[in-house]
């Protein structure tokens, strides 16, 4: 099952609230086995942030706290994502926190200010 994701203002208002504290469980979260930032599609670089774990807790909590999608996978995983816009906005609020994806998320954002959505991969 998914959920959808809020509207632009909702989502405005979220972060407009969201604590320090808050960006930093992030973070910790997208550095994690469990978290992922990069970019999604073949020919198009479109920004990504997503978590997946089995707690459903967490996953309410980043829904909560940041808006996203949600859904639920066959085995039984959770799910938390942003793209684009929004997935810029979150990688800069929370990229001063990343102690092991920083470099991908830095990636991330000169993909997206190089305003280039066909750069072939790098990696």
């Amino acid at each position: 099952m998914t959920i959808k994701e809020i509207s632009q203002t909702e989502f405005e208002a979220k972060i407009a609230v969201a604590a320090e504290t808050d960006w930093a469980r992030l973070a910790a979260c997208i550095d994690s086995r469990w978290g992922s930032v990069g970019t999604t599609g073949n020919t198009e670089r479109v920004p990504f942030v997503g978590v997946v774990h089995k707690d459903p807790r967490l996953i309410c909590w980043l829904r909560d706290v940041f808006g996203g999608t949600t859904s639920t996978d066959s085995a039984d995983e959770l799910s938390w994502s942003h793209t684009g816009e929004r997935a810029v906005d979150i990688i800069r609020h929370i990229i001063q926190f990343m102690l092991i994806k920083g470099g991908q998320a830095e990636t991330v954002l000169a993909y997206h200010e190089l305003g280039n959505s066909k750069l072939e991969d790098q990696t």
